[in-house]
């Protein structure tokens, strides 16, 4: 049978949302807004509806169907038909059907909110590591490889994805690394600090401490959640930084945000990293190393190579330590702690002999 009429939006390359009877043309461009590829079959006069959708989900696999909640015995039939093809069920208004009529093993939101958008991307995300990367994508292709830290945070915030990178400890490296550490009388900068725990655990250690990110939404957050922080949070571009900020810290620590941006502009952001500390000022740089059995990954992140670890070495600060690590919480995961110092001094007592 001919397949059904149906208005597409969006990438064939994003999850699939199958609209069967509801949303407007406005609704599914805001469903495609979100990274998603949207099919919208209204039904019409169509004398067998659910043969339709049927033919629609056997073109397709994995597919997110969307009904209104008092059309349930259609989403029933067709998840009862096709269990296999249909990866979630959506129903928009009170349940019309009782849970156990349909395949238990097939995920299932049901919401009655006004605005049901965020509901469903936020369902359909697959967490928000996958739309990280989808972002990421649609972002790097259009020449803007930064732009995609502030969509996923803001879209977090309306409810689309959990909230990206959200813990309230320290990387667990930057705590190994500051063991015994006192920061009175000395500035620190965190770099790409997201929602600040890295930030708030150096002014804990006595540091009078900065921190920016380029994701606005991220910087609001981190000051929403540590209303009496002593850290001055702002908005700033790795690949474009404030002079006020070069030269300026006895401590710079990078974690993760360099791995985060592609090859193309990494070394700009790594050369500005470094740019960024004091005369006998120390640099921390924490990334993810490869894994000899990785295959190609297709970031972000792009895990940081010796070389490029290596390379926050400069004409002005040199390598003291290059430390590997297993990922004890993870032992799939390796990870570099580099730490570089500034020649503009000597280095002193708080010289660091880590193991992994």
């Amino acid at each position: 049978m001919p397949e059904p009429n149906v208005d597409t939006f969006g990438d064939p390359a994003h999850p699939v949302i199958l609209l069967a009877g509801v949303g407007d043309a406005e609704f599914a461009t805001r469903l495609a807004a979100g990274a998603r590829y949207v099919l919208r079959y209204d039904g019409g006069d169509s004398p067998d509806p659910v043969a339709d959708v049927i033919g629609l989900l056997d073109r397709r696999t994995g597919v997110h169907l969307v009904v209104l909640a008092a059309h349930g015995e259609l989403a029933r039939q067709v998840a009862l038909a096709r269990p296999d093809r249909v990866a979630s069920l959506v129903l928009l208004g009170s349940a019309a059907i009782h849970p156990t009529a349909i395949d238990p093993t097939i995920p299932r939101l049901v919401t009655e909110d006004d605005d049901p958008v965020p509901a469903i991307l936020h369902h359909t995300s697959g967490g928000w590591d996958p739309q990280a990367d989808r972002l990421a994508a649609i972002a790097l292709a259009a020449g803007q490889p930064t732009a995609w830290f502030e969509q996923l945070y803001s879209s977090a915030r309306r409810g689309e994805v959990p909230m990206p990178w959200d813990r309230d400890q320290p990387n667990f490296l930057l705590t190994q690394w500051t063991e015994g550490l006192a920061g009175e009388g000395r500035r620190a900068l965190v770099v790409g600090c997201g929602l600040g725990a890295d930030a708030e655990h150096l002014a804990r250690l006595g540091f009078d401490t900065d921190a920016f990110d380029v994701s606005e939404t991220a910087i609001e957050t981190a000051r929403a959640r540590h209303p009496d922080s002593a850290v001055r949070y702002r908005t700033a571009d790795l690949l474009d930084p404030p002079a006020d900020l070069l030269g300026a810290f006895d401590l710079v620590v990078e974690i993760y945000t360099v791995q985060a941006l592609p090859v193309t502009v990494r070394q700009t952001a790594i050369t500005n990293v470094t740019r960024m500390v004091a005369p006998n000022g120390t640099l921390v740089a924490i990334g993810v190393r490869p894994y000899e059995k990785d295959g190609p990954i297709s970031g972000p992140p792009w895990p940081l190579s010796r070389a490029e670890i290596e390379s926050f070495g400069s004409s002005e600060l040199i390598q003291v330590n290059i430390v590997e690590h297993r990922d004890h919480g993870d032992p799939g995961w390796f990870h570099w702690t580099g730490e570089f110092r500034h020649v503009g001094g000597a280095p002193d007592d708080q010289d660091r002999d880590e193991t992994a």
